[in-house]
């Protein structure tokens, strides 16, 4: 919840996505390449990344976050991928 707050959305959010994360990667299995979870580095970029809305906008600013949380965790399955190629 305290890195959702960082992030600038609702804590609910950061609930939600630890739930959803876990549930994922315990699905796909573990990688010493990446971190499941929210760490502060996450949390910063994506309040970077929604900095730009207007306050009032919270359905566009919800929007986004899912679509970001989306291609991040599309990028961090395929990272285990690349174990097969070499």
């Amino acid at each position: 919840m305290a890195y959702a707050l960082l992030a600038g959305v609702d804590p609910r959010y950061g609930l939600y996505s630890a739930i959803v994360v876990t549930a994922v990667a315990s699905i796909f299995g573990s990688s010493s390449h990446l971190v499941n979870g929210p760490t502060s580095a996450i949390s910063l970029v994506m309040f970077g990344a929604l900095s730009f809305f207007d306050p009032e906008q919270k359905l566009e600013a919800a929007e986004a976050m899912f679509l970001i949380g989306v291609m991040v965790g599309a990028i961090q399955i395929l990272i285990p991928c690349s174990d097969w190629v070499t």
